[in-house]
């Protein structure tokens, strides 16, 4: 890339992912590497369990905060034992009663890996104010929470943030999930309508440079692994990241 734009020098931005790529350039290209800024804390290490583990960690750790944070401000959580009502909405997820009804009137089940996912973009947002909408979804969530309608709608929100296409909420008008993580559709972060890559080209990109390719029997060992350590939080974490 720094043949190909005629310079001596590559200065890089690092940004989430970007990170990663700009510590590894730096690393192995320090000679020909300018000014590097990395807004953000992964590890300029290609491999691909540090990197998954990682990310199972620190989401872990930020959604437990999360709880913390309800716990201590009490009066401006809707949830009275938040620790305790998070793991009433994980068991109800996965017994699949978490659910919104599609056009068709069919329950659609709300999974683990979608609700994590939805929590990881929440608290992660750059401006800080997905942790404050974060805690009123979970509290509509809540097996305890009386409003079955607001339940409903807080699920409708997470699936038709995966489920969506060009305006269309695929999990109600069609039943079935459909959305830019199994397209070759861009997404946008949603705050200033930037598109990025798709899901496809980022998971190739990450497929090619990172270290540690695993079968079927090595990938479930893996799991097994970070499962002795892990709640469904960050396990969910590790195999988005690991896949």
């Amino acid at each position: 890339m720094r043949r190909a734009i005629g310079a001596e020098e590559m200065s890089i931005f690092g940004w989430s992912y970007g990170t990663y790529v700009a510590g590894v350039y730096a690393s192995v290209f320090g000679n020909t590497t300018g000014a590097v800024i990395l807004d953000g804390s992964m590890m300029p290490l290609p491999q691909k369990k540090l990197l998954a583990g990682g990310s199972a960690d620190s989401l872990q750790k930020v959604v437990s905060k999360l709880l913390r944070n309800c716990q201590q401000r009490s009066s401006e959580c809707q949830m009275k034992e938040p620790e305790a009502e998070f793991a009433e909405i994980v068991a109800a997820a996965r017994s699949g009663s978490l659910t919104a009804r599609t056009k068709a009137g069919e329950k659609y089940p709300l999974q683990i890996g979608m609700l994590v996912g939805y929590l990881d973009g929440s608290l992660g947002d750059r401006f800080g104010l997905g942790w404050g909408k974060a805690a009123q979804l979970l509290a509509k969530l809540s097996p305890r929470s009386r409003n079955a309608t607001a339940r409903e709608e807080a699920v409708g929100q997470i699936l038709s943030s995966f489920c969506r296409m060009k305006g269309v909420d695929t999990w109600y008008v069609y039943g079935l999930c459909v959305g830019p993580g199994n397209t070759m559709v861009k997404y946008s972060d949603g705050e200033d309508g930037e598109n990025y890559e798709t899901i496809i080209e980022i998971s190739a990109v990450e497929g090619s440079d990172l270290a540690g390719q695993y079968g079927v029997q090595d990938a479930m060992g893996q799991w097994q692994s970070m499962s002795l350590g892990h709640s469904e939080v960050g396990l969910a974490a590790f195999v988005g990241t690991a896949a």
